[in-house]
């Protein structure tokens, strides 16, 4: 294990949000994977627009697992929450920072903020 390192997994590197993790990253001394098979182990593991189920055996490398969802969880649980929310007309966006967990989207949540 590599202690309270960080480590994050956008699955697209096309996602909007992959170049400004990237550099995030590279200042922060962090690792950005873009699947399971690459993240080794560590203090934190950060789920943005991960569109994969982490394994157990991944889930145990790493003191925290948690997931970026963009809703109000657990209402708007499933894929693609903020462009469901917008094509329904909100004005405005929360999200939720959650534990991963063998359910998906169903882990403890730790945080809801409204960013929009």
């Amino acid at each position: 294990m590599r202690g309270m390192s960080i480590d994050i997994i956008c699955s697209d590197p096309l996602h909007p949000a992959y170049r400004p993790l990237a550099e995030w990253a590279l200042t922060h001394s962090a690792r950005l994977f873009q699947n399971q098979g690459s993240a080794d182990g560590g203090g934190i593991l950060f789920l943005v627009s991960c569109t994969e189920k982490i394994s157990v055996g991944t889930r145990k490398h790493y003191e925290s697992v948690l997931v970026l969802h963009e809703s109000n969880l657990p209402k708007g649980r499933g894929w693609s929450p903020l462009a469901w929310q917008l094509l329904n007309g909100a004005d405005r966006v929360m999200v939720t920072m959650l534990e991963a967990s063998d359910v998906i989207d169903g882990g403890f949540i730790r945080a809801q903020e409204v960013v929009v």
